[in-house]
C-alpha cells in the first residue's frame, strides 16, 4: 500500500450549501472507478460569494498512478506548480481552459505529498 497523501481542491460555482454538496457527491461519484475518498470537506470559498471549495484526500493502492489518472479524468492542461519531480499541479478554467469534471470547476489543485 502507498501511503503517501493525494489532495484534490476544487474551487466551483454554488448558490448555496445544499448546491455545493451536490456538486461534492458528483465528483466523489466520478472519481469512485479510480480512487476511494477518504475525507471530504466543503466551505465557502472566501474570494467569491459565488464559489464553494471542496477538498477530497483520495486514496487508493498506488497513489502516483492515481495522481495521473486523477489528472488525466478531471481537465486538460494542468500546470506544474513545483519542481521536476513534486507532483503538485494546478488547473485554472480562465488560464487552461478545456472541459473539467465538473462544469463549475473553476480552479483546482492536485497534490501527492508524504512517503512511500
Amino acid at each position: 500500500m502507498d501511503h503517501r497523501k493525494l489532495g484534490l481542491r476544487v474551487y466551483g460555482t454554488a448558490a448555496d450549501y445544499p448546491a455545493a454538496f451536490r456538486l461534492a457527491e458528483r465528483l466523489i461519484a466520478a472519481l469512485a472507478p479510480i480512487a476511494t475518498v477518504r475525507e471530504c470537506r466543503v466551505y465557502p470559498y472566501w474570494k467569491f460569494e459565488d464559489q464553494f471549495g471542496l477538498w477530497l484526500e483520495l486514496a487508493s493502492p498506488d497513489q502516483a498512478a492515481t495522481f495521473e489518472a486523477v489528472k488525466a479524468l478531471a481537465a486538460p492542461g494542468w500546470e506544474a506548480s513545483g519542481g521536476p519531480d513534486d507532483r503538485d499541479e494546478v488547473w485554472n478554467r480562465g488560464a487552461h481552459g478545456g472541459e473539467a469534471i465538473l462544469a463549475e470547476a473553476t480552479w483546482m489543485h492536485l497534490n501527492l505529498w508524504g512517503e512511500a
